[in-house]
């Protein structure tokens, strides 16, 4: 009942949060360190992007392949690959795709008005 309990033991790359000894302010939350030993440790761990690799290394930015290339330095198109948008048949459909010029300019209401108008009607 009455033994002494152990200290705990922190982790050489984590600062403790306050000091025992001298019972100080918390310092910043804990981060890691790396040492000087283990120089590549924290590149490692970066995302690989073209500019961080060697040489011709080629990463691209997403896009997908629609053909292949040939042995001769052309590139032959894949019917089968391309992206094909499905758009709905617009006819007899009112609205247009663009705003006239002619319509009339609302001014949109700023939040100080609609939080009157809510405590008014409440």
């Amino acid at each position: 009942r009455g033994a002494a309990r152990a200290p705990l033991a922190v982790p050489s790359g984590l600062r403790p949060a306050a000091d025992p000894i001298t019972l100080s302010a918390p310092s910043a939350a804990p981060f890691r360190e790396f040492s000087k030993l283990y120089g590549n440790a924290k590149r490692k761990r970066m995302p690989l992007s073209p500019k961080r690799a060697r040489k011709g290394y080629y990463k691209g930015k997403g896009a997908r392949s629609e053909g292949r290339h040939t042995s001769k330095g052309g590139f032959v198109i894949d019917p089968a690959k391309r992206l094909e948008l499905v758009v709905p048949d617009m006819a007899g459909f009112k609205l247009r795709a663009y705003v006239a010029n002619a319509t009339p300019k609302e001014k949109y209401p700023l939040a100080r008005e609609l939080y009157r108008q809510a405590a008014a009607s409440s």
